[in-house]
């Protein structure tokens, strides 16, 4: 039976596998996230997208152009942090990427749901005070 600094040495020993990836499938992808950044140009354009968003979308895509224009970045990363497949690496960072998009819009729905909570109250004193001025104008 291997130890576990054995079994650890063997691990680290084993080469990394290639992020090398077929010209063909390199030139998809680049294609894929130019589409993207023009699209998500359009939307911002258009004014589809909140203008506070627009740096993160922005950011984003430049990072998806650059790992599409280098893929041996993520595989130079991963090395870096210990993992040894770079689409686990991409999987984890969309992932957490995610995750971080869900917690930033479920602060912001409920702020909305606050204020929209608070406007329809007004709206329901508002009426209120309409209804008994209308009432004294009546007597």
């Amino acid at each position: 039976m291997i130890g576990a600094p054995h079994l650890l040495a063997a691990v680290a020993s084993e080469p990394a596998i290639s992020s090398t990836i077929p010209t063909r499938t390199h030139v998809f992808v680049i294609v894929v996230v130019v589409l993207s950044l023009i699209a998500l140009i359009r939307q911002l354009r258009r004014e589809r997208i909140a203008n506070r968003y627009t740096v993160w979308w922005v950011l984003i895509g430049v990072a998806l152009a650059t790992l599409a224009a280098f893929p041996d970045l993520l595989a130079w990363l991963g090395r870096r942090v210990g993992v040894h497949y770079p689409p686990a690496l991409f999987l984890a960072l969309a992932v957490a990427f995610l995750f971080l998009v869900v917690v930033r819009f479920s602060a912001e729905l409920t702020r909305q749901g606050e204020r929209t909570r608070q406007l329809a109250e007004e709206i329901a004193l508002l009426r209120d005070e309409l209804e008994r001025r209308h009432g004294d104008d009546d007597d």
